[in-house]
């Protein structure tokens, strides 16, 4: 009977043990693995950030963007990959008495600038940051596809173009992606 009752011990003890190895490696497996997705995440993308840091952005490394020396924009990233472009201009401006029809006007002066644009979509107003924001897009020659954010701060204009080409590597997709991880920092 001793007998008996001490193997039955050493049968829940073993038992107990391999519970808890278990349940440890099922631990250390989920852990092994939400580290590993968020190290996927970090190097799935890059950070841009204007020369005087005042706007940061994160784009999807696939594209491969790189900075472009443009000195009409405040930032310019263009991608080889998918010949798809992100600028950045900022536009002091003053005394506006009619908002809707600046926008406009510049709406009319930008799209001229493509050829053949189409699919030209009103201007319709969101926040980005907690500032007010304009944005319109359009579409030019072969599909191309152009996405155009005004964020309004400060007397200032903060110009985001999204000029997506058509390729297997779109970049429309991610227009979301992108001004979620933008940020404007206070001067």
């Amino acid at each position: 009977m001793y007998l008996e009752t001490t193997l039955s011990k050493h049968k829940k003890i073993i038992i107990a043990v391999i519970a808890l190895v278990v349940l440890v490696a099922i631990f250390l497996l989920i852990l092994f693995l939400s580290f590993g997705h968020k190290k996927k995440v970090e190097s799935g993308s890059v950070n841009f950030s204007t020369s005087d840091s005042s706007i940061t952005l994160t784009v999807p490394r696939s594209f491969e963007f790189k900075e472009a020396n443009d000195d009409s924009f405040i930032m310019s990233l263009k991608s080889p990959n998918s010949l798809s472009g992100i600028y950045i201009s900022k536009v002091e401006v003053s005394n506006i008495r009619d908002m809707s029809k600046y926008l406009e006007a510049d709406k009319k002066t930008f799209t001229a600038n493509f050829d053949n644009p189409y699919n030209v979509s009103d201007i319709t107003e969101t926040t980005i940051q907690g500032f007010q924001t304009f944005n319109y897009n359009f579409n030019y020659a072969s599909g191309n596809y152009v996405d155009v954010y005004l964020i309004y701060k400060d007397s200032t204009f903060y110009v985001l173009d999204f000029d997506s080409h058509k390729s297997d590597l779109d970049l429309s997709s991610h227009i979301s992606e992108i001004i979620n991880s933008l940020k404007i920092n206070e001067e």
